[in-house]
């Protein structure tokens, strides 16, 4: 007993400073100068952070709109988790995720073309799920991943199991060992993980 308390112990504390670490990478002037990148750029952005969500235009529906500009959200000294955008122009935003990647070395992913995700380097899916698994015990040819975007590549290249959703990008699907008969909007996780338990338990 008195063994298993001190490995879980020091797999908590492993944990918590990769977490920590992962908190400094992502420090104020970087998230600074991804936003004033966008801003420049005159591409509206949202920032989540450890008080909520704001954004810089009102069409983000579920952010608080920032009417006295973003600084505001480093002035107040919130901490940063991640900024993420939209535009119609994907060429733009293909070429903002190479600059912001180059310029911070911050983790620059997209669900789709149009939009753009930047979080800490390690605050990525398939780093953190990995450690859920490894802290569990859980093989990683035993976990089952799900994804439509490419901020889903990293789980797909740290899972064997992989799926890539049917409606998913078209590099997901190339990269997944398997891709779902049905979209999102058809319940294709769904359907799936109970074909994968009747296949289990027939």
């Amino acid at each position: 007993m008195a063994l298993q308390y001190e490995k879980l112990k020091e797999e908590l504390e492993s944990i918590n400073n990769q977490i920590a670490q992962a908190k400094r990478e992502y420090n104020p002037e970087k998230a600074a100068k991804v936003c004033r990148k966008l801003d420049a750029e005159g591409i509206k952005f949202e920032i989540n952070t450890d008080h909520g969500d704001y954004a810089t235009t009102k069409e983000m529906k579920y952010a608080d709109f920032l009417e006295e500009g973003w600084q505001q959200i480093f002035e107040k000294k919130y901490k940063i988790r991640k900024i993420l955008c939209f535009s119609k122009d994907t060429e733009k935003i293909k070429r903002l995720k190479q600059e912001i990647f180059k310029e911070t070395g911050l983790s620059v992913l997209s669900s789709f073309a149009d939009n753009m995700e930047v979080t800490a380097p390690k605050a990525q899916k398939g780093i953190m799920l990995k450690q859920v698994a490894e802290y569990y015990d859980i093989k990683s040819e035993e976990v089952v991943v799900f994804g439509d975007g490419w901020n889903d590549l990293s789980m797909i290249d740290q899972f064997p199991e992989s799926y890539a959703m049917k409606n998913g990008t078209r590099e997901l699907k190339e990269r997944a060992a398997h891709i779902t008969e049905y979209t999102n909007e058809e319940s294709g996780v769904g359907k799936t993980v109970l074909k994968l338990l009747a296949r289990k338990n027939p």
